[in-house]
């Protein structure tokens, strides 16, 4: 009895030594090209990344759908051209952190010569999820004020999670206490995981290893509940950053302390 409750517990040992998986931050958009009277099979779907000029070219399937898959976050357009009708470019796209986007497009019957375009005015909502928090994206982490310059404070003000009573200390990158000094989750449950670019990011102590300011974060977010085993061992929240991976545009910021 003693030998079977001995390789019981080297077992748990072993397991709870095991890191967690990545998650996944990229995103996907897809969706399906129609026209008034039914899906659109062989539509050539160009999907653009605004900020880098990469693009990829997709057919839709034989029900008119098409899916871009590992996407990075970003501002996004989407053109889509076919025979005997009129090319269709729909921008103001914009992709969240793992976000899943789907998109209805729908074609009118002219000349290939002539187009629509469509501009998204209002948000896309990702209908694969029934995750909650919040996401900060570029002009809420640029334009919010934070300690030290660093987003990860931020999550404090997530919806789901309490505010710490006490003051963190902050200082060169790095926050004094353990993964609840950003806040814990509303009834006080677990503590928090952290990813950056899809792999963990945590450090000793259930604290962050890493907390780069926002300089260097494209996107930020902030999984509070419902969300699944893809993030990892965490029993509290998850906090999901994307760095920023450049574009064509210079540009550079001054921020005084």
């Amino acid at each position: 009895m003693r030998r079977t409750r001995l390789w019981a517990l080297l077992v748990m040992a072993s397991l709870a030594a095991v890191p967690a998986g990545a998650q996944e931050t990229r995103g996907n958009i897809n969706g399906t090209v129609q026209d008034s009277s039914g899906v659109i099979p062989g539509a050539t779907v160009t999907i653009t990344n605004v900020d880098t000029g990469q693009n990829q070219q997709l057919l839709t399937n034989g029900s008119g759908y098409f899916e871009a898959p590992l996407l990075q976050p970003g501002q996004y357009r989407v053109t889509v051209d076919m025979p005997n009708y009129k090319g269709l470019t729909q921008s103001g796209i914009t992709l969240s952190v793992g976000q899943a986007l789907t998109l209805k497009l729908t074609l009118e019957v002219g000349a290939i010569s002539e187009r629509v375009d469509v501009t998204a005015k209002s948000p896309l909502i990702d209908t694969t999820s029934v995750s909650s928090g919040q996401t900060y994206d570029q002009a809420l982490i640029s334009g919010l004020p934070m300690a030290s310059n660093m987003p990860i404070l931020l999550t404090r003000f997530a919806q789901g999670v309490v505010s710490p009573t006490t003051q963190v200390q902050v200082l060169s990158g790095q926050i004094d206490g353990p993964t609840n000094a950003a806040g814990t989750v509303l009834g006080g449950v677990g503590g928090f995981n952290y990813t950056i670019d899809g792999a963990t990011n945590a450090g000793s102590s259930r604290r962050i290893a890493s907390a780069p300011n926002a300089d260097m974060i494209e996107e930020m977010r902030v999984e509070t509940s419902n969300f699944d085993a893809a993030q990892g061992h965490g029993t509290g929240a998850s906090v999901a950053m994307m760095t920023r991976a450049g574009s064509n545009s210079l540009r550079g910021t001054l921020n005084q302390q």
